[in-house]
């Protein structure tokens, strides 16, 4: 509640420009009159009426009260305010309401005999609620309507159209009967509805026009409203503290002509903005290779970002924040940390491998070798249909590499539906298939290093193809070569899929896929960081042993491995080139489940890896823990 030195300060404030204000209710009225008739200014008094009966008898008895206080400094008593419209009472106990005051004000004619000084007696509704009512017009001594064009979705451009046709069928319904503006504006801020904008521009420009409207026909009018009001976000969401002609700070929001000022601080946060990418260019970009058109791409990006923190940080100073919201701006600065580090990270390796310098590690098609290393192709299968792994089999028998071999490892499968076939091709494509039946316990992982027993004693090799892949012919006898350099412990082709024209999903699905594999991947290429995926993956065998083999505590235990053997000190390669396609998932629930499985097991990860991930750690490199982190 505000004090009477808060109530003059209001009132001395709205006197600049009118000596008539609109009360809502008697309870306010009681400490605003006093202070009004000492400064000359008329009183429009509203009772507010509501569904509860004892609380709308309190508010008619303190009207009546200071109707006789201070009959001579009011203007009109309005009796409800949208009653009809919010149905808090029905038309009847609204003009029974009327009739009540009209005769109270009879009475108070004849005691102060004062004819050219009696309040009118109104109520005041919408527009279309008095159309809707015609009757309502023969109770009161005036119609008085509120127009608020913004709540109607009307472009504030398109107002005075509006407001000329709805205004010109309230006086086609009410002939003869006075009419005022009982509530006329415009918000400031909050959310657009539909086509009506709430912004500084379009209230100072709606406001000017009506004004200049009003004078030329002579209408009465109140604006609503003098001052920003922020208790009201409660009840009309962000739009509904925007509504004053003053904010809620009693600054004045706009002149009534010359040039808007929308933003006064314009010019600091723009500062703010610039130097905040500068700072996000210059971290995102040092110690990288680039080129200029890179480096300008990627500062317009830091720009674009920076402008909007600076946003974010200046809200609570532009906006009328509650306990609510200052939660959720705290949530969302928190969380605008992680998320800008990771926009910016992707958007470096976007610009890097698209307009940036060609990357150099990249595995080259024409590699030579005299050293022919024997390598063992596993291909784990549980359940898989049949035309599938006949397909990814044929495949593999059609490689062009002379010295492998192929473990079709059946896991968990009793079904001779999904094993006599595939026992029956091995046996006829020949002694470099092998077919395993086994039972095991840790899924994938636990089929792989159960299968470990059967490899051919002489492999160097170890390769890994998922049931649903058809190979390339050329797969091992090109990139074979890059394992002559004894350090590089994995090669890694990237997951591609014969199926993703099938559908939009697929589609999306593929495309999703390919950008990882063909901005991520050559990324982290560069930086001898790449991830082990799966399928398509090559290993050196010492290396494999050296680090312990497939580990059955997560669930991605392909990008478990690839991390131990660069903490072992290995090298991985990457190559971009397609020598393999799969399938992809059928269903947006399989593809859940797929994403939630990466996800899911890049924290256990995390957890399980944590300290070589501390900057104290020499097990792994700084851009390597900066891409594992980020990935």
């Amino acid at each position: 509640m505000l004090s009477d030195e808060d109530i003059n300060r209001d009132l001395m404030l709205i006197k600049r420009f009118t000596t008539k204000i609109r009360l809502y209710s008697a309870s306010e009225a009681q400490k605003v009159l006093p202070i009004a008739e000492r400064l000359d200014m008329k009183v429009h008094l509203g009772i507010w009426l509501s569904p509860v009966l004892e609380d709308n008898e309190k508010e008619i008895a303190l009207a009546k009260e200071l109707l006789d206080a201070h009959y001579a400094n009011i203007l009109s008593v309005i009796v409800g305010n949208e009653v009809l419209l919010r149905k808090d009472l029905e038309l009847d106990k609204l003009v029974a309401y009327i009739r009540d005051f009209k005769e109270t004000i009879s009475k108070l004619e004849k005691k102060y005999k004062k004819k050219d000084q009696k309040p009118i007696v109104t109520t005041s509704d919408v527009w279309n609620v008095w159309v809707e009512y015609p009757a309502l017009g023969n109770e009161v001594d005036a119609v008085s309507i509120h127009i608020l064009p913004y709540w109607e979705k009307i472009r504030a451009e398109s107002f005075l159209p509006f407001f000329k046709d709805v205004y010109q069928r309230v006086e086609e319904t009410h002939k003869n009967k006075p009419i005022t503006i009982g509530e006329f504006g415009w918000p400031s801020q909050g959310y657009n509805n539909k086509s009506a904008v709430a912004s500084p521009e379009n209230q100072a420009t709606v406001i000017r026009r009506f004004l200049i409207f009003a004078k030329e026909e002579k209408l009465s009018y109140n604006l609503m409203e003098a001052f920003d009001q922020p208790w009201k976000g409660v009840h009309e969401g962000s739009v509904g503290p925007y509504w004053g002609i003053f904010d809620a700070k009693r600054n004045q929001k706009f002149e009534m002509q010359g040039a808007v000022l929308v933003e006064p601080f314009w010019f600091m946060q723009m500062v703010a903005a610039a130097l905040i990418g500068a700072i996000l260019t210059f971290f995102g970009l040092r110690n990288q290779h680039i080129n200029f058109l890179h480096a300008i791409t990627y500062g317009l990006a830091t720009q674009g970002i920076s402008f909007g923190i600076v946003m974010s940080a200046v809200y609570p100073f532009t906006h009328y924040m509650n306990f609510g919201m200052w939660i959720m701006w705290g949530m969302g600065s928190i969380l605008m940390v992680p998320l800008t580090l990771i926009t910016l990270a992707k958007a470096n390796e976007l610009f890097k491998c698209t307009i940036g310098k060609r990357p150099k590690r990249l595995i080259p098609l024409d590699l030579k070798s005299n050293h022919v290393p024997f390598v063992s192709i596993h291909v784990p299968a549980y359940k898989e249909q049949l035309h599938v792994l006949v397909e990814t089999l044929m495949a593999l028998s059609k490689l062009k590499y002379t010295n492998y071999e192929v473990l079709v490892i059946i896991n968990n499968t009793p079904e001779e539906f999904y094993k006599a076939p595939i026992k029956a091709l091995c046996e006829e494509l020949g002694e470099k298939f092998v077919y395993i039946d086994i039972e095991c316990d840790g899924f994938k992982a636990g089929a792989l290093n159960k299968a470990l027993s059967f490899v051919n004693p002489n492999a160097e090799i170890l390769a890994v193809v998922d049931a649903d892949y058809v190979i390339s012919p050329t797969w091992l006898i090109e990139l074979i070569p890059i394992f002559d350099d004894a350090k590089v412990a994995l090669i890694q082709a990237p997951q591609d899929h014969r199926d993703g024209k099938e559908s939009l999903l697929k589609t999306a699905m593929n495309a999703e896929y390919a950008g990882f594999f063909d901005i991520g991947m050559v990324e982290r290429n560069e930086e001898n960081a790449i991830v082990a995926h799966g399928t398509m993956l090559m290993i050196r065998k010492s290396a494999f042993d050296e680090v312990g083999q497939w580990n059955t505590d997560t669930i991605v235990e392909d990008s478990e491995l690839g991390l131990r053997l660069f903490e072992a000190g290995y090298i991985g390669h990457y190559t971009n080139r397609r020598y393999g396609h799969g399938l992809l998932p059928d269903t947006i629930e399989a593809f859940k489940n797929q994403r939630h499985r990466w996800a899911y097991g890049a924290i256990q990860i995390l957890k399980k890896h944590w300290h070589h991930f501390k900057p104290s750690s020499k097990t792994l490199t700084p851009a390597q823990k900066h891409h594992f982190i980020t990935g």
